[in-house]
């Protein structure tokens, strides 16, 4: 039965507010005026809150409206008040009771023309009368001002779709065999029953679809586009794009404008889906920008378009009922909104179901003119048997000579006039089957003809799976995996030469003549490369002859004076020498072995203790010239270059000197990465000599060349103080717990948001990326070129701070004012970015769509991941933070400083919210629903506070100091780390849940939920750094 049409269009804005007309499926008209009550910005920000809100909502059952749906809501309200004021209101109920008393179905058909409200995501607007949002249950559709609508095309089942899986290898990883098997599966019952029919283009380039079109299906044409992949927004050129492939590797935005030219001219094509983000967002100038108003434009009649990212299971649920109804002759509107209640009830509390955004030029829904399968009959009179007997003999022989689609449109035919007709349904099940391995290997050799390797083993591999034994598809795919591996290694040489990793390119260059010894170098980077690291060694050595008659490199350096060190110039990466490890028996400080084997016939060689060698920097620390540097300097400059204080392996504090004072230095890591103020002593009264102190020797120092800048200490977290223990408490080691570093130049930490992985960064330069089993996942590193060296750069930055995106995926690594965006599944540089000041703390939004960058300047710098360009904007901190945390929207991120915790919004650039003024905060989170923030007082333990007012909503017992905090996946876990260990409490009743206890030599670096619900913290002393659990199933 027709459906009824309520229809709304909202004109030019004045300013007195915008003017709105409603016209009632009775035809009658009425005209007003409408105001948005917020201004402009606060608009935009309530909007930019949607997305990671409708994502969030998929992540838990909710029986009330969470603080992340509650801004869905408010901006729901605010467009229902916009588009139907008292008037409108009023039409609305009329149309409704109409509608229910016909028994007829009400849609409501919107036209904006403001661009600036076009955009804007009518699709959650929700009647506060009836408490709930329109559209799952009134269809919306968006009908822009466009020629006349064409007339539905009269079609014979099957349904023909045309489908196109697209990921770029720049792009985040996309499971595109995934997303292929799984929209197959959704639509296996149709296609079976004969009403629709999947097609797949060979590759994902913008050449593979328009040769998929122009060959068509069986009858020669389309019916529907579906597209799965990235979709993006060119800010730009202002408009909406697809990310395919380029045909020479890397990314191609197909824009609306190029994608509707590809499209246009195809009269049988009547819909367009596009299963990619942003794809119905348009500019704030042009509604025509987004990807599917550009193709209404161009002609075709209906475009299906997601304005947020959509969920697997969401777009799963959605693909399956929507073609459903179309198959079964429903309105695309319908259809649509059949799909839109499909979500939510297969997934309980999500908000996913207002993603899709239809478009139509055609009122009345009806896009295909579906005719009878078996053609036109009369009643239900069937053919006689002899026909049918005919038919499928037909079949048969189409089939055995693998004219699939003669057989599949014959034995179609016979299952349509008689479904039980001897094995007809069996046949056409294995001639559908026949002719989807023959598309696959045809796109597979096709793909491989003209080296499109990826697509090939994509393509093959499915053949393989389904039939091991297809022709000589195993084969094939065989030489494609060879190739692939041929092409993927010859590119990363590539990559890897652009950004002169020179002894990545020779490691990379080795793999490639082991895997094609025909041809190994085919571009001659590996030569290039080769000839660049002996072209540095070369300028590097320096062959001198001792008195001892030893090579001059094969001795340990002499220390060099302050005033050889030329002004611009970075310290020297052969100084200093490595120093063995595990010499606990080296003697006393100052005094090391030379950890190299001494040539045979050389003095030193084989002798006894007289061989062992003064250490000169250790000699210099002891016994300061006159007028130059103090006792205390010294050890300024030997903490400044170690990064922390010199202990021994077993924790033992070195020995006081002879000074009447005592005092004792705080033993503990460098925070985040950063060493300490060596000068940061704790007066006490227990003497460290004397009967009960430590008797070993603490180990000599491994001596670091002068540091190129002094560190300003003010700007990083002072650690609480934390005298040493009398007796060992338990130790990392149990259960569970894993070592991450052995090597004492760890600085940095961090966990990704989902807790499935961790990263580390070295003083040398080197980040690795580790799993919870403490299996290395990738190791990266950057290796400044010999000309940059020259130039001045700074050599032997270490790693800062590090950051994970949410997933894991991608690292960025700060040296300095230097940050680089790594891939981690492909272990290459992506982006680098330049900061004008060291970078002291980073972290990505929870859908990594944002970066925040803080420097020591007191500046946080704002990056937008998905920008072609790294864009950044700056905003004003007033104070240098040490650590913050997003919220779950990725509208504001917390900061913890020396002067308190301030909330941040990247929309207006203020703080909104300021607590424990001038007091010391370490650490601060956010709950996931962003309704609580959590702060680490420096003295006073932790706090839970309420995240708009401040107040203070629970103190967790008098724990003194405490490092860091971190919220579980739904808040009812705190966990927090102090001095003598990790604590987990529940938030709602306040008690302790778990706790871990460890020696006071191990300070917590970094502290987070892991996808069990069990809390994991990095815990490290100065030799190592350890992975460890705190379950609530045990406890110390």
């Amino acid at each position: 039965m027709e459906a009824l049409d309520f229809q709304v269009e909202i004109g030019r804005g004045s300013g007195h507010g915008y003017e709105v007309t409603w016209r009632a499926p009775d035809g009658s008209e009425t005209s007003g005026l409408t105001r948005i009550s917020v201004s402009a910005d606060e608009l935009r920000a309530l909007t930019a809150r949607v997305p990671e809100a409708v994502l969030a909502s998929s992540a838990q059952v909710r029986r009330s409206a969470t603080p992340e749906e509650r801004p869905i809501q408010e901006l729901g309200r605010l467009l229902f008040d916009v588009l139907l004021p008292d008037n409108g209101r009023a039409l609305l109920a009329a149309a409704r009771h109409r509608a229910v008393h016909e028994e007829r179905r009400l849609r409501v058909v919107l036209r904006v023309r403001p661009p600036e409200l076009a955009r804007l995501p009518w699709e959650f607007l929700f009647d506060e009368a009836q408490n709930d949002y329109v559209c799952p249950t009134t269809p919306l559709i968006r009908h822009p001002q466009v020629a006349a609508p064409q007339r539905p095309l009269r079609v014979r089942p099957p349904l023909r779709i045309l489908c196109m899986a697209a990921a770029p290898d720049d792009q985040e990883p996309l499971a595109v065999r995934a997303e292929q098997q799984r929209l197959s599966s959704a639509l296996s019952g149709l296609e079976s029953e004969g009403l629709i029919e999947l097609g797949w283009t060979a590759g994902d380039t913008w050449r593979d679809l328009r040769t998929a079109l122009r060959r068509g299906g069986d009858a020669g044409q389309w019916h529907v586009f579906h597209f799965i992949g990235h979709g993006g927004f060119d800010a730009t050129a202002q408009e909406g794009a697809l990310r395919l492939s380029a045909e020479g590797g890397g990314s191609y935005d197909l824009g609306a404008e190029n994608l509707a030219m590809v499209l246009e001219g195809r009269p049988s094509l009547r819909l367009v889906v596009l299963n990619a983000c942003e794809t119905g967002r348009s500019s704030a100038a042009d509604p025509f920008s987004s990807v599917a108003g550009a193709l209404l434009q161009r002609g075709v009649p209906a475009a299906l378009a997601m304005q947020f990212p959509i969920s697997d299971r969401a777009a799963e649920e959605f693909s399956r009922t929507f073609y459903e109804g179309l198959a079964h002759r429903l309105p695309v509107d319908a259809a649509v909104t059949d799909a839109r209640q499909a979500i939510r009830l297969a997934l309980r509390g999500t908000l996913e179901w207002g993603t899709p955004v239809l478009y139509m030029r055609s009122l009345d829904g009806l896009l295909f003119d579906l005719t009878d399968r078996g053609g036109a009959r009369s009643g239900t009179a069937r053919r006689d048997t002899g026909e049918i007997h005919d038919m499928y003999v037909q079949g048969l022989a189409a089939l055995y000579t693998e004219r699939w689609d003669d057989a599949v449109s014959a034995f179609r035919a016979v299952v349509a006039q008689d479904p039980g007709y001897q094995s007809g349904r069996v046949k056409l099940d294995e001639a559908i089957r026949g002719r989807r391995l023959a598309s696959l290997y045809a796109a597979g050799t096709g793909a491989a003809d003209h080296g499109h390797w990826d697509a090939a083993v994509e393509h093959l591999g499915a053949v393989v799976a389904a039939e091991p034994g297809y022709r000589d598809a195993a084969h094939r795919l065989r030489q494609a995996r060879y190739e692939q591996a041929v092409a993927a290694l010859r590119k990363e040489i590539t990559d890897l030469h652009r950004v002169s990793q020179w002894q990545a390119v020779l490691a990379a260059g080795a793999r490639l003549a082991a895997l094609s010894p025909a041809d190994p170098d085919p571009d001659g980077l590996v030569a290039q490369a080769r000839r660049a690291v002996q072209g540095e060694k070369t300028a590097d050595e320096t062959p001198d002859t001792g008195e001892e008659g030893i090579a001059q490199q094969d001795r340990p350096p002499e220390p060099p004076d302050e005033g050889q060190v030329p002004q611009g110039s970075g310290p020297d990466p052969a100084w200093p020498p490595p120093m063995a490890r595990g010499s606990a028996d080296s003697g006393s400080a100052g005094i090391r072995r030379d950890p190299r084997p001494e040539p045979p016939g050389s003095p030193s060689a084989g002798a006894g203790p007289e061989s062992v060698r003064r250490d000169p920097w250790a000699e210099k620390a002891e016994r300061p010239e006159s007028g130059g540097s103090s006792p205390s300097d010294a050890g300024s400059e030997a903490a400044a270059g170690l990064g922390r204080p010199l202990v021994d392996r077993s924790g033992a504090p070195p020995q006081p000197s002879s000074d009447s004072t005592h005092h004792q230095t705080v033993f503990f890591s460098e925070p985040r990465g950063f060493p300490l103020p060596p000068d940061l002593t704790l007066p006490t009264d227990t003497p460290l000599s004397g009967p009960g102190a430590h008797e070993e020797n603490p180990l000599p120092p491994t001596v670091s060349g002068p540091l190129w800048r002094t560190p300003s200490w003010a700007s990083y977290p002072p650690r609480p103080v934390v005298p040493p223990s009398v007796g060992r408490r338990p130790e990392p080691g149990r259960d569970g717990d894993v070592r991450v570093s052995e090597e004492p130049g760890a600085r940095s930490f961090g966990f990704s948001r989902d807790g499935s992985r961790v990263a580390v960064g070295y003083q040398s330069g080197r980040a690795d990326v580790l799993d919870l089993g403490g299996h290395v996942v990738a190791t990266l590193s950057h290796t400044p070129t010999r000309a940059a060296r020259l130039l001045g750069g700074r050599q032997g930055d270490g790693v800062t701070c590090v950051a994970l995106t949410p997933n894991g995926a991608q690292l960025a690594t700060a040296q300095y004012g230097t940050v680089r965006i790594w891939s981690v599944t492909r272990g290459v540089e992506l982006r680098q970015m330049r900061l004008p000041d060291d970078v002291c703390a980073m972290g990505f939004s929870p859908l990594g769509h944002k970066a925040v960058f803080v420097t020591t300047a007191a500046s946080a710098y704002i990056w937008d991941t998905g920008e072609p360009a790294a864009r950044r904007r700056r905003l004003r901190l007033d104070v240098r933070p040490y650590r913050l945390a997003w919220s779950a929207d990725g509208l504001r991120f917390a900061t913890a400083g020396p002067a308190g915790a301030r909330v941040w919004s990247i929309v207006t650039g203020d703080f909104s919210l300021e607590v424990a003024r001038n007091s010391a905060v370490l650490d601060v989170d956010v709950s996931p629903y962003g309704a609580r923030l959590a702060i680490a007082h420096g003295t006073d333990g932790a706090r839970v506070l309420d995240a708009r007012s401040g107040v203070e909503v629970r103190r967790f017992g008098s724990l003194g100091p405490v490092s860091l905090v971190a919220f579980n996946a739904d808040g009812t876990r705190l966990a927090t780390a102090g001095r003598s260990g990790v604590d987990v409490w529940d938030t709602r009743t306040g008690e302790r849940a778990a706790h871990r206890r460890f020696d006071s030599r191990w300070f917590t670096e970094a502290l987070l939920f892991g996808p069990d619900g069990a809390a994991r913290a990095v815990v490290r002393e100065p030799e190592s750094a350890w992975l460890i659990r705190i379950g609530e199933d045990e406890a110390d």
